[in-house]
């Protein structure tokens, strides 16, 4: 049963396959330099990126946790978020102790409804994922992609809500979980107003 269902796989994957063979195009740093340089314009905004909070500005706390050392931090920072050109959201935060920001570009690719995510690390690496979510959902799981041996694999799942994302994420080297990172972004004046209540 499992090895005439796995052949079903294959013939319609191999169907597909003759009918084009386009990839998804990830983006260089350039081109997300580019991006991130236009300003903030979320007229006729894609379908794909309604989900998301669309905040200009967050407070984002993150817990990270060394799991071979059972070693943990904690940071808090602000960051900026835009929408360019309808089609992409663009964040940016600088993480404690790093030479510069990490800038991250989010898009959609409608036929298939896969979401795309460019990183540009501080130290200049490109980071890709993309994500896939489920239809009348706020949630997005993310995987990266073209990692060579030894290299990071990043499996994660994020939630979003009117005021904000939080998520999940485990980093994994040659197969070994290595670190964990539980965050959560709150819209700014969501977050100074409940700051006030208290």
């Amino acid at each position: 049963m499992i090895r005439c269902f796995t052949l079903r796989i294959a013939t319609v994957v191999a169907a597909f396959s003759v009918l084009g063979s386009a990839s998804v195009s990830a983006l260089t740093k350039e081109q997300i330099l580019e991006i991130a340089g236009k300003p903030h314009n979320a007229d006729k905004l894609m379908d794909g990126l309604k989900i998301f909070s669309h905040a200009r500005n967050y407070s984002l706390e993150l817990n990270v946790t060394a799991l071979q050392q059972d070693r943990k931090k904690t940071m808090t920072v602000e960051v900026e978020e835009k929408i360019v050109s309808g089609n992409y959201l663009v964040t940016k935060f600088t993480p404690e102790g790093a030479p510069g920001p990490l800038i991250t570009v989010i898009t959609q690719h409608p036929p298939s409804g896969l979401y795309l995510k460019s990183v540009l690390e501080p130290d200049g690496r490109i980071q890709e994922m993309v994500g896939t979510s489920v239809e009348g959902s706020r949630a997005i799981s993310w995987t990266t992609v073209r990692t060579m041996q030894g290299q990071p694999v990043i499996f994660g799942v994020e939630q979003h809500t009117s005021s904000g994302v939080s998520w999940s994420e485990i980093l994994m080297v040659n197969g070994a979980p290595q670190l964990k990172t539980v965050g959560k972004a709150r819209k700014r004046e969501v977050a100074e107003s409940t700051t006030s209540e208290k």
